[in-house]
């Protein structure tokens, strides 16, 4: 008997043995690998509950909660004990539509597909936050989860919010700009066309006479000049000159010697050809450059102007029109311009000369008709014209 509870102790210490044996076997395997793995999960564990993300495992299809970061309960506000195995139903504002993506995902057998939405999550007061939700679908010994991972996008709203209306309010800036500036470009270009007629006038006004609208002498000495130099040979000058011209502002005064004047002017534009130069060139005096020209072109010329006087004096008979004219050609460049004005007006003051009885005579004869006029009689003009009518000169 005692024998057999020996064998019994020493059996039993056997096993005991064996199985310590295999214990630290174990041990001294596993643990090790046991222990890293370990770590490892606490250190991913450490990773997931500092990320600024609200990170949730959820079953499928239940939407229950089944794990979460520290961010989760932070940014929430909800105690762990309340969102473990709580609905993810609670978290989202409109949870219908979420859920449903990813229960389709789910019935598509799509492993590891991604969805991307933006939705508003409930915070454990009440109020709301924006965040940008993404999740995955992974299995685990045949049984389907979500990861979902929630990302407050509150301030980037905030920022794009702040865009949108600096950027509203740019357009506005530019579209207020650009009118203000539309404006003032249609202001300069009514400045610009207004300061171009003021200098187109001035020029005009330097180049021409105020009375009569021709060139000036001024203008006529410049294309004295011009001529002298250039290539328009044969060139013929005509000069003119008023007879009576004093005579008739001493009696009917300067309005009426202007408006002589004037018609002067456009007797002589009538009387040239485009292209030709008529001046005028002192109070009664006129000239008239024409290049190119022959003898028999100035000839032309010159009766054409007398014609239209002649034209005229018939239907002005209460104040007749009297010119003198003299012209000269330049053949070649032997002889200059100066010259040429010259004998141009010596001839106009040789047929003055030759005609000055008949133009005296004509200017008479119209002043002493006026004289007689009854209306002519009831103005001052009658006095001036009386006492000239008496000067012995009139009346040889």
């Amino acid at each position: 008997m005692k024998e057999h509870y020996n064998a019994s102790k020493i059996q039993e210490k056997l096993r005991e043995q064996l199985i310590g044996l295999g214990e630290s076997s174990l041990r001294k395997s596993y643990y090790p690998e046991l222990q890293k793995r370990t770590e490892d999960l606490q250190r991913f564990r450490a990773l997931l509950d500092q990320s600024p993300d609200l990170i949730f495992l959820l079953e499928v299809p239940s939407g229950k909660v089944i794990d979460f970061n520290e961010s989760s309960c932070k940014q929430l506000g909800y105690a762990r004990e309340k969102l473990f195995s709580a609905s993810f139903d609670i978290l989202v504002a409109e949870p219908a539509p979420v859920w449903s993506g990813i229960l389709n995902s789910c019935t598509t057998n799509e492993d590891s597909s991604r969805e991307t939405s933006t939705v508003m999550f409930c915070k454990c007061d009440g109020s709301y936050i924006p965040v940008e939700l993404s999740f995955s679908l992974v299995s685990f010994e045949k049984n389907q989860y979500a990861v979902v991972v929630a990302r407050d996008i509150t301030e980037r709203l905030r920022v794009e919010e702040e865009l949108r209306k600096a950027h509203i309010m740019l357009e506005q800036r530019v579209k207020e700009r650009t009118a203000a500036l539309l404006q003032l470009s249609e202001s300069l270009q009514v400045e610009i066309a207004e300061r171009k007629r003021i200098e187109e006038q001035l020029r005009q006004f330097s180049l021409h006479d105020f009375a009569t609208g021709l060139y000036n002498r001024a203008y006529f000495s410049e294309e004295m000049h011009r001529l002298d130099t250039g290539r328009c040979h044969p060139v013929g000058l005509i000069m003119c000159d008023v007879d009576g011209l004093k005579m008739i502002n001493d009696a009917l005064g300067h309005i009426s010697g202007d408006q002589l004047l004037m018609e002067v002017a456009k007797i002589l534009r009538m009387g040239v050809r485009e292209g030709d130069v008529v001046s005028r060139v002192g109070g009664d005096e006129f000239a008239i450059i024409l290049p190119n020209s022959r003898l028999q072109d100035v000839e032309r010329v010159v009766n054409r102007i007398r014609l239209l006087i002649e034209n005229y004096n018939v239907s002005n008979l209460e104040l007749p029109l009297s010119i003198s004219i003299g012209f000269a050609i330049k053949n070649d460049r032997g002889s200059n311009m100066d010259e040429i004005f010259k004998e141009a007006d010596d001839n106009m003051y040789k047929d003055k000369l030759d005609r000055s009885k008949s133009a005296r005579n004509l200017i008479v004869g119209a002043l002493n008709r006026l004289l007689e006029s009854k209306d002519f009689m009831e103005q001052d003009y009658a006095i001036r014209l009386r006492n000239m009518c008496q000067k012995p000169w009139l009346k040889q």
